[in-house]
């Protein structure tokens, strides 16, 4: 039991200082007149987590139980190509210092998108979303602890709807 408690306290004190790299890099870039920047906080995700069902699509993939247990997202995007490359630059730092698992990568015609996890077998504690498109560059965090199966199966769900 003790064992059970030091880890989840340990994982909540990495979750924390992920947000905190992701937050800082938000607030960073957040106010200036060349990006477009959301965020939302956990009081957003727990309003939205009281929704029984979130469809994707209309379709089979409920992503409410993973919305549930999102803590924080933050996006930056800009089409201002230095700064895009200082963002850049600022999140390889991150990711690379987080010793994040590359989960994904496309390249296609000119776009490049790479999508980063950091968790265990059972969790993913935090996802990056990385798009480059010629001079526009974004990236997309999600923090929480995301049940890997859950989010497996709606990956799932998800292509096979792509693919039907």
């Amino acid at each position: 039991m003790r064992k059970i408690l030091i880890s989840a306290v340990a994982s909540l004190v990495c979750l924390a200082a992920g947000a905190q790299d992701y937050k800082s890099l938000y607030t960073k870039y957040s106010d200036n007149d060349k990006i477009t920047s959301v965020y939302v906080s956990p009081a957003m995700f727990k309003l939205i987590g009281k929704v029984p069902e979130v469809r994707l699509n209309e379709g089979d993939v409920d992503l409410a139980p993973m919305i549930k247990s999102m803590t924080g997202f933050y996006m930056l995007q800009t089409e201002d190509q230095e700064l895009g490359e200082k963002i850049a630059k600022d999140l390889k730092r991150i990711v690379d210092g987080k010793r994040m698992e590359l989960m994904m990568e496309v390249n296609d015609k000119g776009q490049k998108v790479k999508v980063f996890s950091i968790g265990d077998k059972d969790f993913i504690k935090s996802m990056v979303l990385t798009l480059a498109k010629g001079p526009e560059k974004m990236f997309v965090s999600i923090d929480g602890l995301m049940r890997r199966s859950e989010l497996e199966e709606a990956i799932g769900q998800a292509a096979g709807q792509l693919f039907d």
